[in-house]
């Protein structure tokens, strides 16, 4: 026997031992291949082995391919197949208006309606069908406009109860959802048609009282049912009106006597050379001047007699006058100049009293003191209201400047030379004044012209005696000088 392929020669002899039969053999081994595989394939779909056997189920499946001629086992597969699923799902799914759904794939979907989606798997075969019914939830808007009376509520749809009068909003929603189903914007108007209401009647005439448009049914307190009476007493008057809604207004007109006006003041004075505008001491509805003029004013240049008729607000009518006189404005009321000292100053006044000054400085009082020489200007009021101008020039004296000191002084309290110090003719600057014992002490210094020594050093009297002084000084436009000298303190 032999197990491998190749060519094989077999002798068959007969009995004499001679070669009855050659038989030269080539023999070839078939071979098989055995195959392992792992196969997907869609719901629904077959698969077909090597062998041509059609599968459509998962599980694992031995096959085998044969020669024909021998029959010998040529291809060996096994087959490990998986049949994928699909899984399929109905659902239906509800949104708000505004809102998006999306679907397993990823698509988006904001409409109401039915949607197939699929999922599949890598190689293209369904894995997830669904079958969405999409319900988006609609939402309904209402502006509306309602009137209720005073007093009155309004119900919005959701329920809230409101009683002012505006704009409100209000929502209602689905209940399992919480999408909004209606919204509704209200303006709300509260009729109120009552009023308080105070007129005025011309003490000579009646009084027609209305109580306004827009009312069907009138009830007055007198019993009269008409939109408007007449009376011609003051008092109160009440009126109940009724509206096309159903709302009542309560009026109440408290009618009291009209003052007659008072137009303008009786007697206005003109300033000489100037104009004058009258006016009436209140604000009317309607003037009539003597000219014709319907002004509130009239502009007037000469003295007279001018009159007004006025109508104030509530047609009352009156008519007053003014007399206008002629006045002469202030004239020379400053002297027409006045001389100093050079080196002082002067105070300059106008020599009668005015309303108001206004001086070329910019002061405002009646009387200023000046120190350079030149012409100042005084612009003064008088009570009638007339504005004049003078002026006044201030000249420059070359006066004599000097300083004087007494060579004794007695401080004895009597009034009379109790205090040491310097007299100047003129203005001092750049001042100092000491006082020295013969000890060459200093009992007394002072930077103030005005200040001079008592005979005393912290309130103790001084013996009596000769004491030197020091003074130091610069007088107006002059250079500064520098003195000393005795005195003598006598007790």
């Amino acid at each position: 026997m032999v197990s491998s392929p190749g060519i094989y020669t077999n002798i068959y002899t007969n009995t004499a031992g001679c070669d009855s039969l050659i038989v030269v053999i080539k023999l070839t081994i078939l071979t098989a291949k055995t195959v392992n595989t792992s196969v997907s394939i869609c719901a629904g779909q077959t698969y077909k082995l090597p062998s041509g056997k059609t599968v459509g189920a998962t599980g694992v499946y031995n096959d085998t391919v044969q020669y024909a001629a021998t029959g010998c086992d040529s291809l060996i597969t096994t087959t490990n197949l998986t049949v994928l699923t699909t899984i399929k799902v109905d659902t239906s799914v509800t949104v708000c208006a505004g809102q998006t759904y999306t679907l397993p794939s990823g698509k988006i979907e904001n409409a109401s309606g039915i949607y197939t989606d699929n999922v599949k798997y890598t190689g293209g075969c369904d894995s997830l069908v669904t079958t969405l019914n999409l319900i988006v939830l609609s939402v309904k808007r209402v502006d509306t406009g309602v009137t209720i009376c005073i007093g009155q509520t309004y119900t919005l749809p959701s329920g809230k109860m409101v009683n002012a009068a505006g704009l409100f909003g209000d929502t209602l929603r689905y209940t399992a959802s919480g999408c909004d189903s209606l919204i509704t914007t209200a303006t709300v108007t509260v009729d109120n048609p009552s009023q308080n209401v105070q007129e005025l009647a011309c003490s000579d005439s009646s009084k027609v009282l209305t109580i306004g448009p827009g009312f069907t049914n009138y009830i007055w307190g007198n019993g009269a049912t008409t939109p408007t009476i007449t009376v011609t007493q003051p008092g109160l008057y009440a009126v109940q009106a009724t509206d096309p809604l159903g709302c009542t207004a309560i009026d109440t007109f408290d009618i009291t006597t009209d003052v007659i006006p008072t137009a303008v003041a009786q007697n206005v004075p003109l300033c000489q050379g100037t104009n004058l505008v009258l006016t009436t001491t209140q604000v009317f509805l309607s003037y009539l001047w003597n000219d014709g003029s319907t002004l509130p004013t009239l502009k007037i240049t000469s003295p007279g007699l001018y009159f007004v008729t006025v109508t104030d607000d509530n047609h009352c009518q009156a008519t007053d006058s003014v007399y206008v006189t002629s006045v002469a404005a202030p004239i020379n009321f400053l002297a027409a100049s006045i001389t100093k000292c050079f080196y002082n100053s002067v105070v300059i006044q106008p020599n009668n009293s005015y309303a108001k000054y206004v001086w070329s400085t910019g002061d405002n009082t009646q009387a200023i003191s000046v120190f350079a020489a030149g012409t100042y200007t005084l612009q003064v009021t008088d009570s009638n209201g007339c504005v004049a101008t003078d002026s006044i020039s201030v000249l420059d004296s070359a006066c004599a400047e000097y300083m004087y000191l007494p060579t004794a002084f007695t401080p004895n309290g009597d009034g009379h030379n109790d205090v040491f110090r310097p007299s100047f003719k003129g203005v001092a600057t750049q001042y100092s004044f000491m006082v020295y014992n013969r000890w060459g002490q200093q009992v007394f210094a002072s930077n103030n012209p005005a200040n001079g020594w008592d005979g005393t050093v912290n309130g103790n009297p001084q013996a009596p005696g000769v004491y030197v002084w020091y003074c130091q000084y610069q007088l107006y436009e002059r250079p500064p000088v520098s003195q000393k000298g005795t005195v003598v303190l006598i007790r």
